[in-house]
């Protein structure tokens, strides 16, 4: 069972995709600090409450939920 968790961007602007690989279209762009909840993962791509995906080398771990 996949736990969910927070991670805030470490990035000056991480691109959010509409899926996990830099092939997907630009959805948003985070700040740097800004936190996301995690609900799914698919290889180095995280996936966020709101639907987009964003890379794990760009984000550190706050806390699971």
């Amino acid at each position: 069972e996949f736990k969910q968790y927070i991670v805030r961007s470490t990035a000056t602007s991480l691109n959010g995709r509409k899926g996990p690989g830099t092939n997907y279209d630009i959805e948003t762009k985070l700040a740097k600090g800004t936190a996301v909840t995690i609900v799914a993962e698919s290889g180095s791509w995280l996936k966020t409450r709101t639907g987009y995906w964003i890379h794990k080398d760009y984000v550190e771990f706050v806390r699971y939920i």
